[in-house]
Protein backbone atom coordinates (compact mmCIF):
# COMPACT_ATOMS: atom_id res chain seq x y z
CA UNK A 1 0.00 0.00 0.00
CA UNK A 2 1.31 3.45 -0.95
CA UNK A 3 1.44 6.21 1.66
CA UNK A 4 -0.13 9.46 0.50
CA UNK A 5 1.30 12.60 2.05
CA UNK A 6 -1.07 15.36 3.11
CA UNK A 7 -0.56 18.55 1.14
CA UNK A 8 0.38 21.56 3.28
CA UNK A 9 -2.42 24.09 3.77
CA UNK A 10 -1.23 27.42 2.36
CA UNK A 11 -2.87 30.84 2.47
CA UNK A 12 -1.93 33.61 0.02
CA UNK A 13 -3.19 37.15 0.71
CA UNK A 14 -3.70 40.08 -1.68
CA UNK A 15 -3.80 37.75 -4.68
CA UNK A 16 -5.74 38.94 -7.70
CA UNK A 17 -7.41 36.37 -9.95
CA UNK A 18 -4.44 36.08 -12.33
CA UNK A 19 -1.90 35.62 -9.51
CA UNK A 20 -4.07 33.11 -7.68
CA UNK A 21 -4.68 31.10 -10.85
CA UNK A 22 -0.98 31.06 -11.77
CA UNK A 23 0.22 29.96 -8.33
CA UNK A 24 -2.57 27.39 -7.91
CA UNK A 25 -1.73 25.83 -11.28
CA UNK A 26 2.02 25.82 -10.58
CA UNK A 27 1.73 24.35 -7.09
CA UNK A 28 -1.48 22.30 -7.16
CA UNK A 29 0.43 19.03 -6.88
CA UNK A 30 2.24 20.08 -3.69
CA UNK A 31 -0.02 22.57 -1.84
CA UNK A 32 -3.61 23.00 -0.81
CA UNK A 33 -3.68 26.72 -1.66
CA UNK A 34 -6.33 29.14 -0.40
CA UNK A 35 -6.27 32.74 -1.60
CA UNK A 36 -7.80 36.10 -0.73
CA UNK A 37 -7.90 39.37 -2.64
CA UNK A 38 -7.79 41.22 0.68
CA UNK A 39 -4.95 41.91 3.10
CA UNK A 40 -4.48 39.39 5.91
CA UNK A 41 -7.19 39.41 8.55
CA UNK A 42 -8.91 36.87 10.74
CA UNK A 43 -12.09 37.42 8.70
CA UNK A 44 -10.75 36.13 5.35
CA UNK A 45 -12.91 32.99 5.53
CA UNK A 46 -9.84 30.79 5.92
CA UNK A 47 -9.39 28.38 8.82
CA UNK A 48 -6.25 29.98 10.25
CA UNK A 49 -5.75 27.10 12.68
CA UNK A 50 -4.90 24.94 9.64
CA UNK A 51 -2.51 27.35 7.89
CA UNK A 52 0.98 25.85 7.57
CA UNK A 53 2.33 28.23 4.92
CA UNK A 54 1.47 31.94 4.81
CA UNK A 55 2.17 33.83 1.59
CA UNK A 56 1.40 37.51 2.29
CA UNK A 57 2.03 40.56 0.16
CA UNK A 58 3.54 43.79 1.48
CA UNK A 59 0.31 45.41 2.75
CA UNK A 60 -0.64 42.59 5.13
CA UNK A 61 0.26 43.24 8.75
CA UNK A 62 1.30 40.04 10.53
CA UNK A 63 1.98 40.38 14.22
CA UNK A 64 2.05 38.30 17.39
CA UNK A 65 -1.75 37.91 17.54
CA UNK A 66 -1.94 36.75 13.91
CA UNK A 67 0.91 34.27 14.39
CA UNK A 68 -0.80 32.90 17.52
CA UNK A 69 -3.96 32.25 15.46
CA UNK A 70 -1.95 29.90 13.22
CA UNK A 71 -0.55 27.18 15.51
CA UNK A 72 0.37 24.95 12.53
CA UNK A 73 2.39 27.72 10.81
CA UNK A 74 5.79 26.53 9.59
CA UNK A 75 6.74 29.01 6.86
CA UNK A 76 6.09 32.63 5.89
CA UNK A 77 7.04 33.36 2.27
CA UNK A 78 6.54 37.04 1.51
CA UNK A 79 5.83 38.20 -2.02
CA UNK A 80 7.91 41.34 -2.19
CA UNK A 81 11.05 42.74 -3.67
CA UNK A 82 13.23 45.62 -2.70
CA UNK A 83 16.26 47.58 -3.74
CA UNK A 84 18.53 50.31 -2.45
Amino acid sequence: MMNVLKQPYAFMTEANEAEASYVKKALESVLSLHTSLDVFSKQNGVDLSQVEILIPFVHSSIGEEEIAAMPQLKLIATRSTGYD
